[in-house]
């Protein structure tokens, strides 16, 4: 089963802790949301949403780096047109995929 490397990030982009890698078949697309909290030692709310995706060339093949951000309550579609995956308007951030991939 292929790895998919996870970094979480707070709601004000703070990083959470080293990448969580972990084995499955389903890759989730920009918008979905995770819950971690099978992964994460929080008490709090574990749901975050995926804000980018990077396929990374590895040995073994492709390695997809998702960068989920903590959610709380909200709509889906505000947050996705902030990072420029809808239709842009003057308060895009015009943030890319590979802002909030490290290495």
């Amino acid at each position: 089963m292929p790895k998919i490397r996870i970094q979480h990030f707070t709601k004000n982009n703070s990083l959470i802790g080293e990448p969580v890698f972990i084995e499955s078949s389903y890759i989730p697309r920009v918008g979905e949301l995770l819950d971690s909290s099978h992964i994460l030692d929080r008490s709090t709310n574990n749901i975050y949403i995926v804000t980018g995706l990077v396929h990374r060339i590895a040995e073994e093949g492709l390695l997809p780096c998702i960068t989920v951000q903590h959610w709380h309550r909200g709509l889906r579609s505000e947050l996705l047109k902030e990072y420029g995956w809808l239709p842009q308007s003057s308060d895009t951030i015009c943030a890319y995929d590979e802002d909030g991939y490290l290495d």
